[in-house]
């Protein structure tokens, strides 16, 4: 997996937003330690190559209805870089 995915960072820009509003089953099933969305911890969500990275306060499902994530996922695609870089 990480050969794979160091080969599409040469390729395209990857940016990663990570949650670490600790809400949702991961709480239970998983006993997550350390800041977490819920469901992934914060320091899984890091990918060799990545461009750029934010933790936001949200959950992880969260996420899907975020207006700040939305807003940083355009300005990711539209510049290859979080409209706050």
């Amino acid at each position: 997996m990480i050969a794979t995915t160091v080969a599409i960072a040469r390729v395209v820009e990857i940016g990663v937003i990570a949650g670490d509003v600790p809400v949702g089953l991961g709480q239970v099933v998983a006993k997550l330690s350390g800041p977490n969305d819920g469901v992934v911890q914060v320091n899984e969500t890091h990918v060799p190559g990545e461009r750029a990275f934010r933790v936001l306060r949200v959950s992880h499902t969260g996420m899907l209805v975020s207006a700040q994530v939305a807003k940083l996922t355009a300005a990711f695609l539209r510049n290859g870089r979080f409209a706050d870089d």
